[in-house]
């Protein structure tokens, strides 16, 4: 195919299926690039996405589409929780679920454990509308393995986010019933828990995608621990799948309709999260609902 003249760029392949599918990316300048101790982080210019931040080639955000997920994964909780004052945040480095959640004035304090420092820099250079939020005085940063960070935490939080890895070597400790004990003990009570739990998408292909746990596997695994487990999905353009899904759970008088009183707080200030999409995101389509039952 001709290309009428243009100059081919640099292109960057993202996806869990080898060469056969995925995305792909323009560059049109690699803006910053260091391998951490744990990952090569990346920040890229895209004509059509702006600012991509990519982990080990993979899509985190873009300067695209970067409300939708921190938006899904925060308002929920917040707004249905009847007077959240503490919050913890497991990952996150881009600094968006911080940001999201320092909307909600009443929120007192925001501790948030990421282990790589090397992303929240990245971020903070490079999205700094996005990372506004790790300026706010109630944001305190840890960089540490969540896991080990949440262990003293006993009944501590109103809300726990977990904006983490996926299900695949190292990460898969975010998803195993040792962790989910800790996050229910970590809880006060009524508290939410909200883990990101991959894209039902994949449980529809046959088993060349290289996670070790597909997305009803977490959530039955989270059935055995708390008391109620819900399922909400949003759909992400940037993301693989595009069809995505949290896990919202906690103790038996668990909330789950947004409180009218608490959304006038934000109200205004969301570009996808609303009452309306909420309740939207907890109606599940068949096929979601046959994985879960399954």
């Amino acid at each position: 195919m001709k290309n009428n003249g243009k100059k081919e760029l640099p292109r960057i392949h993202t996806g869990f299926a080898g060469e056969e599918s995925g995305y792909y990316f323009d560059v049109s300048q690699v803006l910053f690039e260091k391998q951490s101790s744990f990952q090569k982080v990346k920040v890229i210019q895209n004509r059509d996405f702006g600012r991509v931040l990519l982990l080990d080639n993979e899509v985190m955000t873009t300067e695209w589409d970067h409300f939708f997920y921190p938006e899904m994964i925060t308002h929920p909780a917040l707004t249905s929780h009847p007077a959240p004052k503490s919050l913890g945040i497991i990952g996150g480095g881009d600094g968006g679920v911080a940001t999201e959640a320092c909307r909600h004035t009443d929120l007192a304090e925001v501790i948030m454990c990421e282990i790589d420092e090397e992303v929240v820099k990245a971020s903070r250079e490079f999205f700094p509308k996005l990372s506004a939020g790790l300026n706010d005085e109630r944001v305190t940063c840890v960089f540490e393995d969540g896991t080990k960070w949440l262990v003293p935490y006993q009944q501590h939080f109103d809300v726990l986010l977990v904006d983490g890895t996926d299900p695949i070597g190292p990460g898969i400790v975010l998803f195993e019933e040792a962790f989910y004990q800790q996050a229910k003990a970590s809880l006060k009570p009524g508290g939410i828990f909200v883990q990101q739990v991959e894209s039902p998408m994949y449980s529809r292909r046959c088993s060349d995608m290289a996670f070790e746990l597909l997305f009803e596997d977490i959530v039955k695994r989270a059935r055995t621990i708390f008391d109620q487990v819900h399922v909400y999905v949003v759909t992400i353009p940037s993301y693989i799948g595009c069809y995505w899904a949290f896990m919202y759970a906690g103790g038996p008088d668990l909330p789950l309709q947004p409180r009218d009183e608490r959304w006038q707080r934000i109200a205004g200030q969301t570009q996808y999260y609303s009452p309306e999409i909420q309740q939207a995101a907890f109606t599940l389509p068949p096929f979601v609902k046959r994985l879960l039952s399954e």
